[in-house]
């Protein structure tokens, strides 16, 4: 079987959440803390695992609750709940693996769909009929896979590098 290592539960109030919400505390094993300083606030992340009610959905093995305390320096905060399900077994990933893989999904956020929405400016594309949206977020993921590939750290620099200069493109696309 193939193991789908986390899927995040988002949206509006769901029977899926609903059912999430009400598993009972005693359910959830060990929980596992991180906390970070930085950006004018601490936050503190806790990650705790439960198994997957039976029946409540198909193929999952566990349930990850992370509740994040995020507190400014003024000691203003918020707590907030994000729920996940994954097909690992509790013997292959605990509430650590499972705590940073819910961290690291942010990395992709960051590095990819932060970068086509300020510096591709998708949202503000006229595209928006047919196959063309797609096509494009393609051929923008491409773009950005290609110059990560190259070293490149700052896409919004690596691409004008890449428009202005025929040998830069040459060399990201290795011909």
């Amino acid at each position: 079987m193939r193991h789908y290592p986390l899927c995040g539960i988002k949206g509006g109030p769901t029977r899926l959440l609903a059912a999430l919400e009400a598993i009972d505390e005693a359910s959830y094993g060990d929980e596992h803390t991180t906390a970070n300083r930085g950006h004018g606030r601490i936050e503190t992340r806790y990650a705790a695992v439960a198994p997957v009610p039976e029946g409540l959905f198909p193929h999952a093995a566990q349930v990850v609750r992370v509740t994040r305390d995020r507190a400014n320096l003024s000691n203003e905060g918020t707590i907030t709940v994000a729920w996940y399900i994954t097909s690992l077994p509790a013997d292959r990933a605990g509430a650590k693996e499972l705590g940073d893989l819910a961290r690291s999904h942010w990395g992709i956020e960051n590095r990819l769909h932060w970068v086509r929405d300020v510096v591709y400016r998708e949202d503000a594309s006229t595209i928006r009929t047919g196959n063309a949206p797609r096509v494009m977020a393609t051929l923008r993921n491409t773009a950005i896979g290609l110059l990560r590939i190259d070293g490149a750290t700052n896409i919004a620099a690596a691409l004008c590098t890449c428009a202005w200069s025929l040998a830069a493109l040459l060399a990201v696309l290795k011909l």
